[in-house]
């Protein structure tokens, strides 16, 4: 829900678009494999905060204050995150079958195992929209804040799991060493904070910077070490309202100004 402020200060006119703001911001989002298990709202230290009950997530993406949740159904729902509701209408559809999803430019993208790939899809017409070939079988996949990817998956040939980069151009440009992780790489999600991945397992989320080859910042446990984390998402604050639109008051009054001096000389 949008609502119009207009903010008269220093000089400016500011006439700006607020929108109601997710309560809990720069928090996780952890999805399971499993119906009878919880996505889970947690701290970025595994903290607890809400939860959906009973609802099959091997993918989830944040658009404004929009929970998509993939259950690798026909159509899967999206939820009000404020709320922690959805709707029979409030669904979306995937063109492959695929797990853990982001969102980045407008579009959904959609980690398609089958094809090897990461959809790009329009997240109105479940549409394929062009996307980009990994290499290997991707299972989580975020952005990263400047354009490019971040994807996990397991090599097809060697069984050997791939943490992997991937620059705005699609190219695959740095691998992080997972060694640490030894119950399998799940879902990820990018705090755009300090440039730093969660990254999903079984029963854990471990946390790795994205310098060099990474660097295992530590881990949290789930309240069910049995829940392996498919989908999972960063849920950043919601950026400050930008202006949209902007007069300065100088030219204002100068116009007026010069208004007042025309009306004088006619006198």
């Amino acid at each position: 829900m949008k609502n119009k402020l207009i903010v008269l200060a220093a000089g400016i006119l500011i006439c700006t678009d607020t929108v109601m703001a997710d309560a809990f911001p720069n928090t996780l989002w952890i999805g399971n494999s499993v119906a009878a298990a919880p996505i889970l709202n947690t701290t970025t230290t595994g903290v607890v905060l809400r939860q959906i009950d009973n609802t099959l997530a091997v993918g989830l993406a944040i658009d404004s204050n929009k929970l998509y949740v993939n259950s690798q159904l026909p159509k899967s729902n999206f939820y009000n995150l404020d709320t922690l509701t959805t709707n029979a209408g409030d669904t979306f559809s995937l063109p492959h079958n695929s797990l853990d999803m982001t969102f980045a430019g407008g579009f959904l993208w959609a980690a398609s195992f089958g094809t090897g790939s990461i959809d790009k899809v329009d997240p109105v017409t479940g549409g394929l929209a062009g996307g980009f070939v990994v290499g290997f079988t991707p299972i989580g996949v975020t952005t990263d804040g400047a354009g490019g990817f971040w994807v996990s998956g397991v090599d097809a040939v060697t069984g050997q799991q791939v943490l992997r980069h991937f620059n705005a151009s699609f190219q695959a440009d740095a691998d992080i060493d997972t060694k640490d992780i030894v119950n399998g790489l799940g879902g990820l999600g990018f705090d755009p904070r300090d440039n730093t991945l969660f990254i999903g397992s079984l029963g854990k989320v471990y946390h790795y910077d994205t310098v060099g080859n990474g660097t295992d910042l530590g881990f949290f446990s789930l309240p069910d070490p049995n829940q392996f984390v498919d989908g999972l998402e960063f849920d950043p604050a919601a950026p400050v309202p930008e202006p949209a639109g902007i007069v300065l008051l100088g030219t204002v009054a100068l116009t007026v100004a010069g208004l007042r001096r025309r009306l004088h000389v006619r006198r």
